[in-house]
C-alpha cells in the first residue's frame, strides 16, 4: 500500500511497519502476522526506487545524445528532470549516491562540478583578469567588498570562495586562482 493510496491512514501505517522492523523495534508475533499476509518488508521499494532512477537516467541520456552534455538548464523545459541531475550531484557530495547509479552516469560522462555556461566563462575570466590587475596594483587578491571602487570585484571573489568552500568549482578555476596565489580564506 503506498502512501499516497486513497486511505493515507493505512499507507502511512504499512510504511512505519516497515521502518519498525529496519529498527528492529517489531516484536515476532507482528513479523509472523504480517508475513502470513504475504506483507512486502522493502524488495519492492528498492525496485521501483531504481526503475524510477533509471527513467530519469534514460532521459538524462537521450539528452546527452541529443545536446553532447549533461547538464539540462532550467530553460530547457524539463524541470523533473534539472531537479534530478542537481539532486545527482548533491548525492555525490554528500556521499550518498550508490555506487551502482555512480558508474551509469560515468558513462554518459556526467558533469559533476559543471562551470556556468559558456557566456558566464568569458564573463569570469574578465573578472580573473580584474583581480590580476588588482594584485599588481595593491599586492594581494583580498579584495572587499565594502570598497566603493572595487564593490563587484570583492563580490566576485566572495562567490569564488563560497564556490570553492560548496565544491562547486572546476579544476581548471581552481588551478587558475592558485597561480595568482588566491586568498581561499578571507581574514576576519
Amino acid at each position: 500500500v503506498p502512501r499516497g493510496y486513497g486511505n493515507t491512514g493505512l499507507g502511512n501505517w504499512v510504511s512505519r511497519q516497515r521502518y519498525s522492523n529496519r529498527q528492529n523495534e517489531l516484536s515476532k508475533d507482528k513479523i509472523d502476522k504480517l508475513n502470513s499476509i504475504g506483507f512486502q518488508w522493502g524488495e519492492l521499494k528498492a525496485n521501483s526506487e531504481f526503475a524510477a532512477w533509471m527513467k530519469s537516467f534514460s532521459k538524462l541520456k537521450t539528452f546527452y545524445n541529443q545536446h553532447g552534455h549533461s547538464s539540462p538548464k532550467k530553460s530547457y523545459g524539463d524541470k523533473q528532470l534539472v531537479s534530478w541531475v542537481l539532486q545527482q550531484r548533491h548525492r555525490k557530495r554528500k556521499g550518498t549516491l550508490k555506487s551502482k547509479y555512480f558508474d551509469l552516469l560515468e558513462v554518459i560522462k556526467f558533469e559533476w562540478n559543471p562551470d556556468l555556461s559558456k557566456t558566464n566563462d568569458v564573463a569570469w575570466l574578465n573578472n580573473y583578469e580584474n583581480l590580476i590587475k588588482y594584485k599588481e596594483q595593491f599586492g594581494n587578491t583580498s579584495v572587499s567588498q565594502t570598497n566603493k571602487d572595487y564593490k563587484s570585484l570583492g563580490k566576485w571573489v566572495n562567490d569564488q570562495r563560497h564556490h570553492f568552500k560548496k565544491g562547486k568549482m572546476s579544476d581548471f578555476r581552481i588551478n587558475k586562482l592558485n597561480e595568482i596565489s588566491f586568498v581561499w580564506v578571507a581574514k576576519k
